[in-house]
């Protein structure tokens, strides 16, 4: 709000609610978080894979130990 030159109490909020609507970061935001709980997904299914990979590589290594 650098312009609040004698604002109407009436119009104020709804001029602000209009410029939150149409603010960048609000959009932004938005984004980062989806690209945040991507990225988690992403590192979830990895460490996954890699603990499959890790227990099947043990489970190998035992049984040509154990055979």
């Amino acid at each position: 709000m650098a312009q609040n030159r004698g604002v109407n109490p009436k119009t104020f909020f709804g001029e602000l609610k209009r410029r939150h609507n149409r603010c960048p970061q609000r959009s932004n935001a938005f984004a980062y978080s989806q690209l945040r709980i991507h990225r988690l997904t992403y590192i979830a299914a990895a460490s996954l894979i890699l603990n499959l990979r890790i227990r099947d590589s043990l489970q190998a290594s035992q049984a040509s130990k154990s055979g």
